[in-house]
């Protein structure tokens, strides 16, 4: 939520993902979601409901970022954010206070 990304002010914005149970985050920021077996996949990037193909997160203000939804897995992850054609690997939602206007969180 926006009231946690204020209080531990990260410098980027994955960095608000450390610590998720299933979600890893390299020291260079990217994200990978843990998978059976040790093995591991990049979840699919959404900004205000935009699939960003290969969309470096760190490229967002974090004073921008109203909240994130992260969905560890094809199975958690709504249809909306599920691109055509992509293995289900989960997804990333990050709503700035820009994509409020047009359809983010509680509206």
């Amino acid at each position: 939520t926006r009231a946690d990304i204020q209080q531990r002010m990260p410098l980027r914005i994955q960095f608000m993902l450390e610590g998720m149970p299933g979600v890893q985050v390299s020291p260079s920021g990217q994200i990978v979601m843990s998978r059976n077996r040790g093995m591991g996949c990049v979840p699919s990037i959404y900004v205000d409901g935009q699939w960003l193909d290969g969309f470096d997160l760190a490229m967002i203000d974090p004073q921008t970022v109203y909240g994130i939804e992260v969905y560890r897995s094809a199975s958690d992850t709504p249809p909306q954010f599920m691109p055509v054609g992509r293995g289900g690997c989960g997804a990333v939602v990050v709503w700035t206070r820009r994509g409020l206007d047009y359809g983010g969180p509680g509206r």
